[in-house]
């Protein structure tokens, strides 16, 4: 049912502008479509690769972590395990007037070392005067 009109002399026909403008609409949804699908892909990529990026973080904090805890155990069973050497027994010298410290021993002997004190300083001398 087309109806035709007479407008400033000429005839319009109601359905074919219709029909074209509905054509021109859906082209421009369509082409609005094609714009948010390419947007969509983008996000998606973007989020694929925030995924990659955190599970490459994660895992670096695991490591870091067993690290850790590996680092701990070892430093507990190697400084604060008892020591399954012979431990060294040292003994304190007599003491002697001639000496104000008293002498140990090395541990790879049972001698007593001699100690040796400084030589006195010498006096101090008053200035000649000429």
């Amino acid at each position: 049912m087309s109806t035709t009109k007479k407008d400033s002399g000429s005839e319009i026909n109601d359905w074919g502008m219709w029909a074209n403008h509905v054509l021109a609409e859906l082209k421009r949804l369509n082409e609005s479509i094609e714009d948010i699908r390419k947007d969509l892909t983008g996000v998606t990529m973007e989020v694929v690769t925030l995924k990659v990026k955190s599970s490459l973080w994660g895992a670096a904090a695991g490591a870091i972590t067993v690290i850790a805890i590996l680092g701990v155990d070892f430093v507990k069973e190697n400084l604060f395990a008892p020591s399954t050497r012979p431990a060294i027994q040292y003994q304190a010298a007599p003491y002697s007037p001639a000496t104000t410290n008293p002498v140990y021993p090395p541990p790879s002997t049972g001698a007593t070392p001699a100690v040796s004190q400084p030589a006195p300083l010498p006096a101090p001398q008053s200035p000649k005067t000429p």
